[in-house]
């Protein structure tokens, strides 16, 4: 969420901030760094705002705290405050792990037993660009690059055939994959998506759509990745080129139900949108299979 400081708005904004070295500041220094804070939040266009911030060092220990015991719902800009925490508390050479274990034997190429997924948050199951240029070759990944590299891992195991099932366990992380007191239609999208340590696509299908033939037809909808998980019914139609874009999509709250209604006028163009899915840890269970797949590793569903 874009916060504008020229708008008058209320931002709700939970920071815990970890001072490593504030054992070796001393008592009016650390008076001083409030005094700061305070003087920051007292001035536009920060007083507009409701903050709440506890500073703690490394033994826990309050260092500097506002409205410490109000509850707040994170806006989205929350995740500023933690990257900036991550990179100042994180040695570079810090990596996320995503280990495979088998539940039993590989004999003859044959697990025999489930083999489980087990994340820790690694971000890059999804489409990324860690190039200036975005055009040139290798600058951005797919959403199966780093699937297929764990697949292929797999595959050099020598496992060839999976009897049990792939279980994605995303448990590292908290098991509310929600806040509970967001809207139920933001569910649906791709800024509420579900949080787990396990995340591919950003936990979201990609949908697209267009006008169908003529004026009264369903709109071509197709999603991906398509693992042929979801139920779909299209209750849109294909409105005279005049009318307005009215189209929405919609699921079944807690299920793989997934609907449109509205219309889109004729001779619009393609567009895709992002939709939230229900349960992450299946969603990167069904990708894993699939990935497997391709890398000569069969897993029955």
């Amino acid at each position: 969420m874009n916060i504008s400081p020229l708008r008058p708005v209320m931002v709700c904004l939970w920071a815990v901030v970890a001072l490593t070295s504030a054992m070796s500041i001393p008592a009016y220094a650390q008076r001083g760094l409030g005094r700061r804070i305070e003087r920051h939040l007292d001035s536009p266009p920060f007083n507009r705002a409701l903050w709440g911030i506890v500073v703690v060092d490394e033994r826990g220990r309050t260092r500097y705290s506002r409205n410490a015991d109000r509850l707040f719902v994170p806006a989205s800009n929350t995740k500023l405050v933690v990257t900036a925490t991550a990179i100042a508390s994180l040695p570079a050479e810090s990596r996320r792990t995503t280990s495979v274990y088998g539940t039993g034997p590989v004999i003859d190429g044959v697990l025999k037993g489930d083999l489980v997924v087990f994340g820790r948050g690694d971000p890059s199951f999804s489409a990324r660009c860690y190039g200036v240029d975005t055009l040139a070759i290798g600058a951005c990944d797919s959403i199966w690059t780093r699937m297929d590299v764990l697949a292929a891992q797999v595959a050099a195991r020598g496992v060839r055939h999976v009897t049990g099932a792939i279980v994605g366990d995303g448990s590292y992380f908290d098991s509310e994959l929600v806040h509970p007191s967001w809207e139920q239609y933001d569910l649906n999208w791709w800024y509420a998506a579900p949080v787990s340590g396990l995340g591919f696509n950003d936990n979201s299908l990609d949908v697209t759509y267009a006008p169908g033939a003529t004026v009264g037809a369903p709109p071509r909808i197709s999603f991906a990745p398509d693992f042929g998980t979801f139920l779909f019914e299209n209750r849109s139609r294909t409105l005279a080129s005049t009318a307005r874009r009215t189209i929405d999509f919609f699921r079944q709250p807690g299920t793989s139900f997934i609907w449109a209604e509205g219309g889109i006028p004729a001779g619009s163009s393609e567009r895709t949108e992002y939709f939230a899915v229900p349960d992450p840890n299946r969603f990167f269970a069904d990708a894993f299979r699939q990935a497997l797949g391709r890398h000569g590793s069969s897993v029955p569903r």
